[in-house]
């Protein structure tokens, strides 16, 4: 089975494009053998009636709420250990990824063949260019050029966890995700860690469209706030490799000079 994962933070359900979009894509079937989990982390839950239409055309719908906001790596892991069953697919979403049909059928296409693959991989568009799958060198990252579906070595790769697919037969393997980051780092620890234990994964043709929120955010102290857990959670991912943390160490400086620079603010140092 296909589990869906959906994580909310004070969204109305009219308000997120991704459940929109799911509830007009379910109304063809696709997804009628598919678990839709919605983890709403908002202080007030949201209205449950507005998900009647999507549970006429899926196989179950469950609602989590935790209004004490629980973090990303928390979620994720209840979700791995309390959900999937042998066999299973998580597709990981966030509130604001533009989903298509194509997308969801080019997944069941491919988790349902002789030898699917642990992690599929969607390209991810921001701002009209493809911001993942990455190169992810440590102290610098490359985007990709109009690359290809198909497989591609894992190793110095990362992605961003809005349209993840990743197999339960991964998670069985031992992975978890570290329960010190909470909303930033996540996909960047998945792919450094994954990378350990598989050489490849598949990228799939489809394109999806998202947002980031630290190119959304117009004020330059929410820029800060945002980037100072990412450098915290930089250093997190590659805290088990004493090299890799070194580079870390220069990479957080480097880019907060970059970011002091240019927003003219040392608020980006605190």
């Amino acid at each position: 089975m296909i589990n869906i994962l959906i994580v909310l933070y004070k969204k109305r359900f009219a308000d997120s494009e991704t459940l929109v979009n799911i509830t007009n894509i379910a109304e063809s079937g696709i997804l009628k053998n598919s678990k839709i989990i919605i983890w709403d982390n908002s202080p007030d839950a949201i209205n449950d009636q507005d998900f009647n239409p999507l549970r006429q055309n899926v196989t179950a719908i469950d609602v989590v709420h935790t209004p004490e906001n629980l973090s990303i790596s928390k979620i994720y892991n209840r979700i791995i250990d309390n959900y999937l069953k042998k066999g299973d697919y998580l597709i990981l979403l966030d509130h604001d990824t533009d989903v298509t049909a194509a997308y969801f059928n080019e997944i069941i296409e491919k988790t349902t063949q002789p030898t699917p693959p642990e992690l599929l991989l969607p390209q991810i568009i921001v701002q009209g260019k493809t911001e993942s799958p990455a190169y992810q060198y440590i102290l610098f990252s490359k985007r990709w050029q109009n690359p290809a579906a198909g497989s591609y070595p894992s190793k110095h790769v990362t992605a961003i966890n809005s349209g993840m697919v990743i197999a339960e037969s991964f998670f069985a393997k031992g992975f978890r995700y570290d329960e010190r980051l909470l909303f930033y780092g996540t996909d960047n620890y998945m792919m450094f860690n994954y990378s350990k234990l598989n050489t490849h994964f598949y990228l799939l043709n489809s394109k999806l469209i998202h947002d980031l929120n630290l190119q959304s955010n117009s004020s330059i102290a929410a820029k800060a706030k945002i980037f100072k857990e990412i450098k915290r959670a930089n250093l997190i991912v590659y805290s088990s490799n004493f090299a890799y943390s070194l580079l870390a160490h220069i990479n957080n400086f480097i880019i907060t000079l970059k970011y002091s620079l240019k927003y003219a603010s040392f608020t980006f140092f605190k």
